[in-house]
Parts: C-alpha cells; structure tokens; sequence
C-alpha cells in the first residue's frame, strides 16, 4: 500500500481497523506488530510525500491518538472499546494505493519513488483518492 496522509506527523500514530460503518474497532495490532528486529514498524517515506505501509493498513484504516512508543507501554488487557476512544482520525488519508505484493519489486522504494515521478500511480488499484 502506497499512500499520503493528512498529516504527516500520522506516520508515528498506530494504526487500527475499523468496520464499514466506521463506528467500532473491529482489529489492532499486537504490540510485536509495531516493533520487530529491534525496530517500530513506521511506514517507509518515499518521495512527494508519499509512505509504504510497513504494518497492514487499508481503506478502513482509523488512527489511534496513541504513538508506537505509548502504545507498546500499555497494560496488557486493553480492548477494542478502549482503543476507540483514542482514535484521532477515522479517515487519515487523502490517498490510498494497493500495488500489488511487494515482493514483485526488486528494490521497492527505488521502483516506488520511479512510479511515483512518473505518475505511474494510477496503474495501481486506488482506493481512496
């Protein structure tokens, strides 16, 4: 997935799922789904604005209020409801791509950035524009 957001600080807040309606959380991440190989799992930045998904974000993707680091020191038994109310923004972006499986590309962001310059993003499936 190949996207922009509405804010550019969005790129450190966590992601969740919401259902169609928009009205519940209905999947967010484990905390080893935000950190792994010593690592957070920010999206990837690319050119004009644009970031790779690193996590698994979609078309109903909300975000919480909540960075990586904040949310990995949550207690253990938090629920859907209580994320729900830490959601900053139900609709973080202005565009939204899905470019098929990463691993067709030989050095992904290289390749990205290229489709990127020459508006070749519109040959990927738009899911929010």
């Amino acid at each position: 997935m190949i996207y922009k957001m509405r804010e550019e600080s969005y790129k450190f807040l966590v992601p969740v799922m919401l259902s169609a309606d928009r009205s519940k959380i209905i999947a967010y991440p484990s905390k080893q789904d935000l950190y792994k190989n010593n690592a957070y799992t920010y999206p990837t930045e690319l050119i004009r604005e644009y970031f790779l998904d690193n996590r698994g974000i979609n078309a109903q993707t909300a975000l919480l209020k909540l960075n990586y680091e904040m949310y990995l020191k949550l207690e253990d038994g938090f629920s859907a409801n209580d994320l729900f109310v830490q959601i900053k923004d139900k609709n973080p972006f202005i565009e939204l791509y899905d470019c098929g499986n990463r691993f067709k590309f030989k050095d992904e962001v290289k390749e990205i950035n290229q489709m990127i310059l020459k508006n070749k993003l519109k040959n990927c499936k738009c899911l929010i524009k």
